[in-house]
């Protein structure tokens, strides 16, 4: 039986795939999550995290990446998106898997063909593919666990002009934010949608507008070994800003197209008073 082309992997130009699945809060919501493949010179893919394959998703992966053989690396982005590495790598036992330090740590019955943070993994496909993470964040082990998902690794495709952000859902406080907000939220940031004149009231936010995980800013988020950790996280946004990409894919808030620049620009600066104030409070000179 033939496989329809790319019903559930979404082709969004210049190299750029991305696949949607479903994920579930309390087994009630469905928040959805994300996964994408970027196709670099060689022909081959960069799999950036993972999510659960039903058959159709399979069978089209399958088709796109020939079973799997032109998957050059899985990279994980986030340290608590973790719930499909196992299945994928069961699946693709022959993908070398790119874990963060938590993924490691946690999941040592996966053959990790090493870590995101070990030397030239994350230049290695640059400048085609541009991956990063925040300065000045708490990456390695982030507290506390059940709240704090905000770092992670963030991707430019330069092609495609996207920016691909992953990230997991924290249950604590996501109740206070569907409140505020209108949604559940726990991306490191995404575009806002479905706002309306209370939200945006309570919020000061209107649709269009890039907002950050519930999070930040606060000096939980920031390595206490670091004083100046929100100052060097406003210095990676400016670099971040020099890169070329205007739109956005996130875990929870899917693909925002055009504008994703200026919004995210516009979100730092919104921000930065409240880093000027983390620092001062710690001593260190904005």
């Amino acid at each position: 039986m033939a496989v329809p082309e790319r019903r559930k992997i979404r082709d969004l130009g210049h190299g750029l795939f991305n696949l949607r699945a479903p994920f579930y809060v309390g087994g009630v919501l469905n928040v959805g999550t994300h996964m994408s493949f970027v196709q670099v010179e060689s022909g081959r893919f960069v799999a950036l995290s993972t999510v659960p394959l039903d058959p159709e998703s399979k069978a089209e992966l399958d088709q796109l990446t020939k079973n799997g053989d032109l998957i050059e690396a899985v990279v994980a982005t986030n340290p608590f998106h973790t719930g499909s590495f196992e299945a994928f790598h069961k699946a693709y036992p022959h993908v070398p898997m790119y874990g963060t330090p938590r993924h490691i740590r946690n999941y040592p019955q996966i053959k990790w063909a090493g870590s995101v943070t070990d030397d030239g993994l994350l230049t290695r496909w640059s400048p085609e593919l541009v991956l990063t993470i925040p300065d000045g964040c708490e990456f390695d082990s982030p507290q506390p666990e059940i709240a704090n998902h905000f770092n992670g690794v963030i991707a430019i495709h330069p092609a495609s002009r996207f920016m691909i952000c992953v990230s997991a859902i924290s249950i604590i406080l996501q109740s206070i934010v569907s409140v505020l907000t209108g949604r559940l939220q726990d991306d490191a940031f995404e575009t806002c949608k479905g706002m309306n004149a209370i939200t945006s009231g309570l919020t000061g936010l209107k649709n269009g507008d890039i907002r950050f995980h519930p999070l930040f800013p606060t000096s939980s988020i920031f390595k206490k070994s670091e004083p100046d950790g929100p100052k060097k996280f406003y210095g990676w946004a400016q670099k971040v800003l020099e890169l070329d990409f205007d739109n956005l894919v996130t875990a929870h808030s899917g693909v925002s197209l055009g504008g994703r620049k200026e919004a995210f620009r516009a979100a730092i600066e919104r921000v930065k008073p409240t880093l000027v104030s983390l620092c001062k409070s710690r001593g260190v000179e904005f």
